[in-house]
């Protein structure tokens, strides 16, 4: 009974490892991993990228509608264009804030393996003295 209970147990943590991560970076990481190739969505509005720019290099693709409507399946089809559930993803907005609950809906609905949220968003990377671009 006693090894039985350490399998069971053995298995749990490892299955465990295989499920998806939300890692929460900094812009210092957000640089780091953009030069390594990891892609960056940027699921603010159209007026926000217009307002502040966008990180260069991160693509804008909305997720919430200018009524805060999740545009999920829209969204989805863009996005399963660009990469698959197995590749690293880093998700950016405002403040972390809508970003962090995507990255979130990422791994539980759709099994991303590791999802990266810029915690202050492109707030903290401008703050930081980061330049951004205008979206095409």
């Amino acid at each position: 009974m006693f090894l039985r209970n350490c399998l069971i147990i053995s298995a749990l943590i490892f299955s465990n490892a295989l499920f998806a991560e939300v890692v929460q970076i900094d812009s210092k990481q957000l640089k780091e991993l953009m030069q390594s190739g990891v892609t960056v969505i940027d699921v603010r509005t159209p007026p926000e990228w217009q307002q502040t720019g966008i990180v260069e290099g991160s693509l804008p693709i909305m997720f919430f509608n200018s009524k805060r409507q999740p545009l999920t399946e829209q969204w989805m089809q863009q996005v399963s264009r660009i990469i698959t559930p197995q590749d690293e993803l880093i998700l950016i907005c405002r403040t972390g804030s809508r970003s962090g609950l995507i990255a979130t809906y990422l791994t539980k609905q759709h099994q991303f393996v590791r999802v990266y949220n810029v915690q202050r968003g492109i707030r903290e990377w401008i703050k930081q003295g980061n330049k951004t671009v205008k979206p095409n």
